[in-house]
């Protein structure tokens, strides 16, 4: 449930950022500390004393404006300008603030979901081996034996530490379920066949950031990924950054796979792709499959819907713990 939004105008027709202020929905007061971020970002900040915040904007900028507070309904908005000012009344979860689990076994116990939900979450790179969720008492983990399913919610933002890319994510979890082929608890045996999750998340910098060795991290981590190949493609140097398409096993041209169009107003790419088509680069293969007819990609390298274009093999296979955030400029030595 998204809180109700209000908005008026105001003469700052020529800022340059989002502003707004961010009320109680029953008693009308202010809320201060509110998480004002756009979604997959480093780019945040929180409401002040009087509720109000202030967030630097760029019309590049396609991702969701998300507003959160713990004990509220998380607030979104879409399609935002620096030319209004957004008052957004939150509404209080009393679900959240009441909420009651009751411990029962179902058949698993936590440890190995917790290890299976980090699996799938963070995944197995020596990225995701460097990570460690501060709050994993918040992240509630159900397995239901019949449908051979593993559930996870959480009561508060996941908070990931990732040492290797020096970066701190609060990932407010939407939706996460695994389901498995084949499942044997007692030699912890288990297939996934399918993962999703979603959610949205903020991106902050740790205190070593600057160094080298994390730059060139964070650089490996983000070549070859679905951003860097999203980014390429509208860029129109797919080969110059290192891609191949297959199809069929044999190279093919990318015009032959994609048509691709520019809004003049969003500067955004609408995409189709006329069938399922491989992707190499440097010994990695993936594989890219879209269920709609065209699909939007923003000049970050955002894509959407997040759901129906999707990625398999390499690509396919990162985690949280390799990503990026939206926002990361790739910077050459």
């Amino acid at each position: 449930m998204l809180s109700f939004i209000g908005l008026f105008i105001t003469s700052l027709l020529f800022s340059q950022t989002v502003n707004g202020v961010v009320l109680d929905a029953k008693s009308n007061q202010p809320i201060e500390s509110v998480s004002i971020y756009f979604d997959n970002t480093t780019i945040g900040t929180t409401t002040d004393a009087d509720g109000e915040f202030s967030i630097d904007y760029n019309e590049s900028i396609k991702s969701l404006l998300i507003i959160s507070h713990i004990g509220y309904f998380k607030s979104v908005i879409r399609d935002y300008s620096p030319s209004t000012k957004y008052k957004v009344l939150l509404e209080e979860d009393i679900n959240i603030l009441d909420e009651v689990i009751v411990t029962h076994d179902d058949g698993m116990p936590r440890k190995l979901k917790l290890s299976e939900f980090k699996k799938q979450f963070l995944g197995t790179s020596n990225n995701a081996s460097s990570c460690k969720i501060i709050n994993d008492e918040d992240i509630i983990l159900r397995y239901f034996t019949e449908e051979k399913q593993l559930t996870a919610s959480s009561r508060k933002p996941i908070r990931i530490r990732n040492k290797n890319l020096q970066y701190i994510i609060s990932y407010d979890l939407r939706d996460f379920k695994i389901d498995y082929s084949y499942v044997n608890i007692e030699k912890k045996q288990l297939h996934p066949k399918m993962v999703l999750y979603t959610g949205t998340s903020r991106y902050e910098d740790l205190e070593k950031s600057h160094k080298n060795s994390v730059k060139k991290n964070r650089k490996k981590s983000y070549r070859g990924s679905s951003l860097h190949f999203l980014r390429a493609l509208t860029a129109n140097n797919l080969k110059q950054e290192g891609y191949s398409l297959l199809k069929d096993g044999k190279t093919v041209n990318v015009e032959d796979y994609f048509f691709i169009t520019q809004n003049k107003r969003s500067k955004a790419f609408n995409i189709t792709l006329k069938d399922d088509v491989g992707i190499w680069r440097d010994g990695k293969v993936s594989a890219l499959e879209c269920k709609v007819d065209k699909f939007l990609v923003d000049q970050f390298g955002n894509h959407s819907p997040i759901d129906k274009v999707i990625f398999s093999g390499y690509m396919g296979s990162q985690r949280l713990g390799d990503s990026v955030p939206l926002n990361y400029k790739l910077i050459e030595d």
